[in-house]
């Protein structure tokens, strides 16, 4: 939206877009800073993120436990997340990092898989 220039006339289409861009640029700035849940993004009395924090994880995926109870109901609205920790365990993280760019340039993201 920046490099389209909607800071600089967006509120001249939609009254409430000063608001709306101000939400952005805060959520812009928790992904510079909080890469991960466990960062400060996200819900703060996350039971999953406590878990994270207290084992040291950077995803679930690499503990022993996964996949665990705690991550059953989050798991319902988003169920390829189990098979995502599994192709974690099974390739590492960075590559499969790789391969969710590769999935990315082709256009399939989360909002695409939940469809299915």
């Amino acid at each position: 939206m920046r490099e389209d220039g909607w800071e600089y006339y967006g509120a001249q289409l939609y009254p409430e877009f000063d608001a709306f861009w101000s939400v952005l640029s805060e959520l812009k700035q928790l992904d510079e800073t909080s890469p991960l849940c466990k960062g400060g993004c996200g819900d703060p009395g996350c039971a999953i993120r406590a878990c994270a924090i207290s084992k040291e994880l950077e995803v679930c995926a690499l503990c022993d436990d996964f996949p665990c109870r705690l991550l059953k109901d989050f798991t319902a609205r988003y169920p390829f997340l189990i098979e995502n920790g599994e192709r974690i365990r099974e390739l590492g993280i960075e590559t499969w990092l790789c391969e969710q760019d590769a999935l990315v340039a082709r256009g399939i993201t989360n909002k695409s898989l939940i469809k299915h």
